[in-house]
């Protein structure tokens, strides 16, 4: 489970999920609203880390549903990126042997954020990344209450030096993230070949420490 906590994806970790058990059986993993997840009430506390706990040894896996925005934000986080990477002079381009064009925008969360000059991109991907950043500090803050040691000892040691991570919170909380959204343009007469439109965009996030 612990992939689960590094990715902010995170959210990316934490909403996506469709896998097969057997063949005839879809896996669906456990669903947690995000009211519950944000609730301060000490049963709905005990009832989320139980669900957590159990649900993470299980499979490895959790699901946050009934967020408010979260829909309609993430299509035009998406739609906003593919604009972005057609005109921004900082998009890598990469072109794969079929003639698949590829176009990434590289983000990174903080102060030092990558400016492409999209400002409405800018704009949508700013408040996605506050929307997936309080999602991912909840479900952290309720992962670090369960897997807390008691002997002292770090959870993860500093290479830098320093007294390194103590808590699932502190490994997630450092670090730059860094975010790539992607941009995918088929050849022409590419998309009937493949029986799909001639545009696709995705995201995903990694973390550097």
């Amino acid at each position: 489970f612990f992939g689960a906590a590094m990715g902010y994806a995170s959210v990316a970790v934490l909403l996506l999920g469709l896998c097969l058990s057997t063949a005839h059986e879809v896996f669906r993993p456990k669903s947690i609203p995000l009211s519950d997840l944000m609730s301060t009430d000490d049963a709905a506390v005990a009832a989320v880390q139980g669900h957590l706990e159990r649900e993470l040894s299980r499979h490895g896996l959790v699901t946050v549903s009934a967020i408010p925005g979260y829909d309609e934000l993430r299509t035009a986080v998406l739609q906003g990126s593919h604009r972005c990477a057609e005109q921004s002079e900082r998009a890598l381009t990469h072109t794969f042997p079929d003639g698949t064009r590829r176009r990434t925008l590289a983000t990174l969360t903080g102060a030092r954020q990558m400016d492409h000059g999209c400002p409405d991109f800018q704009r949508t991907s700013d408040e996605f990344r506050t929307l997936v950043s309080k999602i991912t500090d909840a479900f952290v803050h309720h992962l670090s209450a369960i897997v807390e040691t008691d002997d002292g000892v770090p959870m993860l040691q500093s290479t830098k030096g320093g007294s390194g991570y103590a808590t699932v919170k502190d490994i997630v909380g450092h670090g730059d993230h860094l975010e790539h959204f992607h941009s995918y343009r088929l050849p022409a007469g590419g998309g009937a070949a493949r029986g799909g439109g001639g545009e696709k965009t995705h995201f995903h996030t990694t973390r550097r420490q």
